[in-house]
């Protein structure tokens, strides 16, 4: 496919890639359901943009050109019957997807954990060097996941084995960046054997492929870029960036995509003192394609900010003898920044967890307060999984002094990191840590937090387990004087009874605090008895109360009831998945439709109540205008079975 080549029929096909000279064609294709067809990396054909549809005659002896041919096999017009198998990096699935019938996909991960473990020992005859080059992978986030992939792991047990016996990879630092991992094994794998000479014309052929999303290169290409292919051998080997395709002997790729991706932006870092016989380096080319840069070029930018590193640049002059531009590209880098943050490309998630890690391997605090003096709200909400994600958003943290929402949620911050995060919590007026692991220790810092941070208004901490301990290291800052907070959420906290007599007491001297979410808590009747006293208090300016799944029955009622007729403020009552039953609901009922009552929204179970009792509340909008009944479902409820 990617040599192009004669038209040909898909039995041809068959007999050049398989040993069937001694089978007939026509037993074969009278056969289709043993037909397997494996097509390997359709993001490396050199024309991926194949026909959308085509018009194929189901004749397997017409031929055909190669593009067509494999048009037919994936859009099943050609034998029908046939197994199809086509790996794909992500990349290149939109356009997979066009020319596919009815596809079923699979996420090939790469090695786990064990299966890395695993390659290490079966590489090294040595079962002590084994487990002395593992542990030390293991302990390097960077290095360790970047095993997953085999040809990592083939580079990294070479360069182990190279050492002299008992020396470890220490010039890896703990704290090395996806760039200086990337450049170690690089450099380390390729010793001498790329020159100065050489590497100008590597790193534009890089590029170009790229900008062209191009991984198979034809020997004439890196001819014509100044690199010598009769180095390549057809299996990764120790100096060698390329490997030979086996069965195209005039086929090079890279060893893999993400080197291509450092080569290509190291081609825009380096000076070429004069020489003009490469294309000329314009990094808008990358820098300038919004959607590439989202897909195509996403690991090629993080390494333009990787390598405008001084320290990186003259590592990589001393070890390889190139010449590099001494300022790097941070003006480059900078406008591409303003320009994002102006059309609110940054956004949240993903795209604001790249930049994060960007400016970290950039190294650069001048240049990182330049950046986030345009980012206002971190949003990283299921964004954080690794201690590199965690290193990168604390690296902005702390040169981000115009930061007005911090969110994150899904990430168990460990001992001592919610305290690093202090910076952070110290500037903002909305805080989300959800589902963060925070367990009753936070509570003391959050405690200092609500003191310190005046401009702070909303806090979710739903979904940590807290407890009792540490809502009460809370509320010790909830009721300062300099407490300005009006929205607390402590969502499925594992609270109990115990907990809203602190709860009580804060809503009895904190006339700011307007909201306040106690779901999923296991409170009971006694809790809610607590409440109710601090929610009948005359500086209690609580207008939104949530209850759902807090374990009250009828009784709760009585105090709930209280509290509807004498608050000035409450407008909004949240009571899902409680065993109220229909005489708690009836007493509800009854303080709903006194005067002073200024509830607007009432949220409930009500599909296991009688239907004397459904007529109560659905009488309540005559005598209460305002009122809106809400019925209550769990998140997983389906669909069809509600009211």
């Amino acid at each position: 496919m990617n040599l192009g080549g004669a038209p040909m029929s898909i039995a041809d096909l068959i007999l050049h890639s398989s040993p069937l000279e001694a089978v007939p064609m026509a037993d074969v294709l009278s056969c289709q359901k043993k037909l397997l067809f494996i097509i390997d990396g359709f993001d490396e054909l050199k024309r991926p943009e194949l026909p959308v549809a085509v018009e194929l005659s189901s004749d397997p002896y017409k031929k055909h050109v190669p593009a067509t041919l494999v048009t037919g096999l994936l859009q099943k017009k050609l034998l029908p019957k046939s197994y199809l198998i086509v790996t794909t990096r992500p990349t290149a699935l939109e356009k997979l997807q066009k020319c596919l019938k009815s596809p079923r996909f699979v996420e090939v991960l790469g090695f786990s954990p064990a299966q890395r473990k695993e390659y290490f020992h079966r590489f090294f005859e040595d079962n002590d060097r084994a487990t002395q080059a593992f542990s030390f992978v293991q302990e390097n986030e960077i290095l360790f996941g970047m095993c997953f992939l085999p040809i990592v792991c083939w580079i990294v047990c070479f360069i182990f084995r190279q050492l002299p016996e008992g020396e470890h990879l220490q010039v890896i630092r703990e704290t090395a960046t996806t760039t200086e991992v990337h450049m170690f094994l690089l450099s380390r794998f390729l010793e001498h054997h790329t020159m100065p000479n050489s590497l100008e014309g590597l790193c534009s052929l890089a590029n170009d492929g790229i900008l062209q999303q191009k991984m198979i290169f034809e020997e004439e290409e890196l001819m014509e870029h100044g690199v010598d292919a009769s180095v390549s051998e057809s299996l990764p080997a120790p100096g060698h960036a390329f490997v030979r395709d086996a069965h195209l002997g005039t086929m090079y790729e890279f060893i893999h995509l993400t080197f291509q991706e450092f080569f290509a932006a190291l081609f825009y870092l380096l000076d070429p003192e004069g020489r003009t016989a490469l294309p000329k380096k314009d990094v808008n080319q990358i820098l300038g394609n919004k959607k590439e840069c989202r897909l195509n070029y996403f690991m090629l930018v993080h390494f333009l900010f990787g390598l405008s590193n001084r320290k990186r640049l003259s590592y990589l002059e001393r070890t390889w003898g190139c010449k590099t531009l001494s300022q790097g590209l941070g003006q480059n880098l900078l406008s591409w920044v303003e320009a994002e943050a102006q059309q609110n490309s940054l956004g949240r998630g993903e795209r604001l967890m790249d930049l994060c890690h960007c400016m970290y391997d950039l190294e650069d605090e001048g240049f990182t307060r330049s950046v986030m003096e345009r980012v206002y709200d971190l949003d990283l909400r299921d964004q954080l999984s690794t201690k590199l994600d965690y290193k990168a958003l604390l690296f902005c943290l702390q040169a981000c002094h115009t930061l007005q929402s911090l969110r994150l949620s899904s990430y168990e911050l460990g001992p001592g990191e919610h305290t690093a995060l202090l910076p952070g919590l110290l500037k903002s007026s909305v805080i989300q840590l959800h589902r963060c692991g925070l367990m009753d220790p936070a509570g003391k810092d959050l405690d200092f937090v609500l003191v310190a941070n005046q401009s702070l208004t909303e806090l979710d901490l739903g979904e940590n387990p807290l407890g009792d301990s540490g809502v009460r290291y809370l509320c010790a800052g909830l009721k300062d004087p300099g407490c300005k907070l009006q929205r607390l959420g402590l969502h499925g906290c594992g609270l109990r009874a115990a907990a809203c007599e602190e709860l009580a007491s804060v809503l009895e001297s904190n006339p700011c605090l307007n909201m306040l979410d106690l779901g999923e808590n296991q409170l009971g009747d006694a809790g809610a008895r607590w409440l109710c006293e601090g929610l009948k208090h005359p500086r209690c300016r609580i207008q939104s109360l949530t209850l759902h799944v807090c374990g009250l029955t009828a009784t709760a009622c009585v105090e709930l009831s209280s509290v509807l007729e004498a608050s000035q403020t409450l407008t909004e009552l949240e009571l899902g998945d409680n065993e109220l039953g229909d005489a708690g609901v009836r007493r509800l009922c009854e303080a709903l439709t006194k005067p002073h009552c200024k509830l607007q929204r009432l949220t409930l179970t009500t599909r296991f109540l009688n239907p004397d009792t459904k007529a109560k509340l659905a009488a309540l909008p005559g005598a209460h205008p305002e009122m809106i009944l809400i019925p209550y479902y769990p998140p997983d409820f389906p669909v069809f079975f509600k009211d």
